[in-house]
């Protein structure tokens, strides 16, 4: 019985920085109170989505946003330093604001929360691992950081990169998620997508392009083994398996078309993709101009052929 009441509790509990969120918009805080996002250690996407939730949650409620530098990214490919610096430098969320130093005082969200003596303090820096309650509450609140979010990324030369573009008219990039989730693994299952649903999902957008006259080239984007990805090759679509990972992100947020995975590696990439999206929900909500897939990977077809 105690477990399920701790389980309730936990269900019922408002995230820390949706209550903060409204703390801040009734005007009950300094006007020189600072966010800042640190503490994560995972995937570079996540990271990177969860800088974005705080300067998302800056901009809508006028407070000032402090960029802390990634100070460990996981699945480092050699030096643990070099790789955590590159994927700061590679989305470039810090261009243009004041870096916090790791080491800088700050205030745990919830901490905070509990003591209102703070909320008028002056020159306090609070500080959460994410703001992704109230961005998935208000996802409209991405809209106002978009172009600045693409101006980061592209303030570091990406012209060496190359784009897996052909002589189609229209190319469609689609990311996979493996190697981290397995459908037979009950920890990840529930973040693993069938490749007969992706693949429902690639043949409806092909045959919306046929019908508006535009060729297609779609690009599959995941790890693993080829021969793991046959359904998908058999279609005529195009296999990176165990591509370079910010060559990867680059393709997924400059095609045409992104189709993304259960991932907030995919989703970053369409956060800063000027093309369409069709997106799995998952823990991120996306903004509205998103094209919602359904469990079977049904979408809506007539609003993607309205984009072309």
């Amino acid at each position: 019985m105690p477990g399920l009441l701790r389980l309730y509790k936990k269900l019922r509990r408002v995230p820390n920085d949706l209550q903060f969120y409204d703390v801040v918009k009734a005007g009950r805080v300094s006007p020189s109170l600072a966010i800042t996002c640190r503490g994560k250690r995972d995937g570079g996407g996540a990271q990177a989505n969860a800088c974005i939730s705080a300067m998302a949650f800056a901009r809508a409620t006028g407070i000032t946003y402090l960029h802390t530098p990634f100070q460990f990214v996981e699945h480092a490919e050699g030096d643990q330093t070099a790789w955590t610096t590159k994927w700061e430098e590679f989305f470039g969320l810090g261009v243009g604001e004041r870096v916090i130093a790791p080491t800088e005082e700050a205030v745990g969200i919830k901490t905070f929360l509990d003591q209102a003596s703070l909320w008028k303090r002056d020159g306090l820096v609070v500080e959460a691992q994410h703001f992704q309650g109230i961005c998935n509450a208000h996802p409209e609140m991405y809209a106002a950081i978009i172009p600045a979010l693409r101006e980061k990324y592209h303030a570091h030369d990406k012209s060496g990169i190359a784009l897996d573009r052909g002589a189609e008219d229209v190319t469609v990039a689609v990311h996979i998620r493996r190697g981290d989730v397995s459908v037979s693994d009950a920890a990840t299952a529930e973040r693993f997508t069938r490749d007969e649903r992706i693949a429902h999902t690639v043949s409806e957008v092909l045959a919306v392009l046929k019908a508006k006259g535009k060729t297609a080239r779609v690009n599959i984007y995941s790890e693993g083994r080829a021969e793991d990805f046959k359904l998908f090759a058999d279609m005529g679509c195009h296999l990176h398996i165990g591509r370079d990972v910010f060559e990867t992100v680059h393709n997924l947020a400059m095609s045409d078309v992104l189709v993304t995975a259960k991932s907030a590696f995919s989703f970053v990439a369409g956060l800063i993709s000027t093309g369409v999206k069709l997106y799995e929900p998952y823990q991120s909500i996306a903004p509205d101009d998103w094209l919602k897939l359904d469990a079977d990977g049904i979408f809506d077809v007539r609003a993607l052929s309205a984009r072309f």
